[in-house]
């Protein structure tokens, strides 16, 4: 029987260079979105509409970093949490390599504030970065209620691990609706086009 479903909204957040393009380019198997190591490359949020095998048919936002601290950094990050209300899903992605973890208690703190659901993304970038991770999360004392997954979002043999752990532990909300709810399940139809 055909069905009608709506896109779950998945956002993707973090601070500048923390590796949320590459992780939209990880789930779309594409460059969606620019990457390169300059800070603040993705000036407004980048969004495609995809379908994901195990998930279904998604609204993926790349979101600006938001601690960006100049007049065009405010304005990106109110358009990242005016963004984030609209997320089904918040993947947030941690550098684990940095030292201060101000923005990612903000947007924590706006998923709380919005009953969103949340999943967290530690993007490796080098092995030792797993050592930082016990210290993260003694600074972010949320995070400890999050799933999260270690993985490199350059490296495509983390796709599937990715798709597989959103599959596992995001819930959605979205009920599939039948196309032609008067349709009785494996009896066939004729459809005739009486439009001239």
């Amino acid at each position: 029987m055909a069905v009608l479903t709506e896109r779950d909204h998945i956002g993707i957040f973090g601070r500048m260079n923390a590796g949320k393009s590459s992780i939209i380019n990880l789930l779309t198997q594409q460059e969606t979105s620019i990457v390169d190591s300059t800070p603040g490359t993705t000036a407004d949020t980048k969004i495609a509409l995809q379908e994901i095998h195990g998930i279904g048919p998604v609204k993926l936002f790349d979101t600006a970093g938001i601690d960006e601290t100049n007049i065009l950094g405010d304005k990106k990050r109110k358009r990242a949490l005016s963004d984030l209300k609209e997320c089904d899903l918040i993947l947030l992605v941690i550098n684990p390599a940095k030292s201060n973890f101000s923005a990612e208690k903000k947007i924590i703190n706006q998923v709380i504030e919005h009953n969103k659901q949340i999943l967290i993304i530690y993007n490796l970038f080098n092995s030792e970065d797993k050592n930082n991770l016990n210290k993260i999360e003694k600074e972010i004392s949320a995070i400890k209620y999050c799933k999260k997954i270690n993985l490199s979002a350059i490296d495509e043999k983390f796709r599937q691990p990715l798709i597989d752990f959103i599959i596992q532990n995001f819930e959605s909300k979205n009920q599939k609706i039948p196309l032609l709810p008067f349709l009785v399940k494996n009896d066939y139809y004729i459809l005739v086009n009486t439009y001239r």
